[in-house]
């Protein structure tokens, strides 16, 4: 029977170590900052052993950072993700990027100056759908689940847990008196494929979710978080839609987004100039996904001309 620790101290910049009792993989690696913490766990946990895998569902700063840091410490170890992930890796524009959202997050925390190791990060093992990563006693088949990122994978097991990658959305208000979840939507570049993503993972009816910037559920959590995922990507793009139409502009589009989506929750595992960023791609993406490439450029035109909006 394996096991699953989490071995981050920092909100936001979680990991988890997967352990067999031969192979051990960490699911993510945080912030860049964190990586000292992830490091004293992982030596705590594993007690001499080697680490196999450092698993990456996607190239955004708080889940892959550390994974410099954490590499040099088990150079065995192979670092995995997506073949687009590898490529994000070797741009210095997107290097320059994690390493700024680093800075920030790090000072909020009171974590700045940390070790920098950032132009280090690589991926020695990519994969793509259907692609299993062998832990021995458990085997995780690859999903490849674009949508919050277009390097987005996520991984289920062969018992029936799921891996969810933030395509799938991140939970934003623990449940409610009714049992109902606020899951916030994070279709940075795609809302189609998130959609389409949360759907596989309801037919495959998993039986255990490890949620992005939360913790592994079970029972019928599960179901009802896809499921409810899956309501609130449909009425946050309807809500997104009936305002264009109605002709309010994306900064008052925005400022609804963020009244309902930044919650507590979300401002303690997310800062609010990430939340604000992640805005800025998702609002316009989902209008122009379902209204036409140019449908900003028509609202513009408009303007411009003095018609009526």
């Amino acid at each position: 029977m394996y096991q699953i620790y989490p071995v981050s101290d920092t909100p936001g910049g979680d990991a988890w170590l997967i352990l067999t009792a031969r192979k051990a993989a960490l699911y993510e690696a945080g912030y860049a900052f964190s990586a000292p913490s992830i490091l004293d766990n992982l030596k705590r946990l594993l007690q001499g052993r080697p680490l196999d895998y450092i698993l990456l569902t996607h190239s955004h700063y708080d889940h892959a950072s550390g994974a410099a840091q954490i590499k040099q410490a088990y150079p065995e170890a192979q670092v995995t993700a997506s073949a687009y992930c590898a490529k994000v890796f070797t741009r210095p524009g997107a290097i320059r990027t994690i390493r700024e959202m680093n800075d920030n997050a790090a000072r909020l925390y009171g974590r700045y100056p940390y070790e920098d190791l950032l132009d280090r990060l690589r991926v020695d093992r990519t994969v793509a759908d259907g692609d299993v990563i062998d832990l021995d006693e458990v085997k995780l088949t690859v999903w490849e689940t674009p949508g919050h990122t277009k390097c987005s994978i996520s991984f289920l097991s062969d018992d029936g847990l799921l891996l969810m990658s933030e395509t799938m959305g991140a939970l934003a208000e623990l449940p409610d008196d009714k049992g109902d979840y606020l899951i916030a939507p994070a279709c940075m570049v795609g809302h189609g494929k998130s959609l389409a993503a949360i759907r596989r993972a309801i037919a495959a009816e998993p039986n255990r979710l490890l949620l992005a910037h939360y913790q592994v559920v079970d029972g019928e959590v599960p179901m009802r978080f896809l499921n409810r995922s899956l309501y609130w990507h449909e009425r946050s793009r309807d809500l997104l839609l009936e305002g264009w139409q109605a002709g309010k502009t994306i900064e008052e589009l925005t400022r609804d987004w963020k009244d309902l989506f930044y919650t507590p929750a979300v401002a303690k595992i997310q800062p609010e100039a990430a939340f604000d960023l992640n805005a800025v791609y998702i609002i316009p993406s989902i209008i122009k996904e379902y209204l036409g490439e140019d449908a900003l450029d028509r609202r513009a035109d408009r303007s411009t001309s003095g018609g009526r909006i």
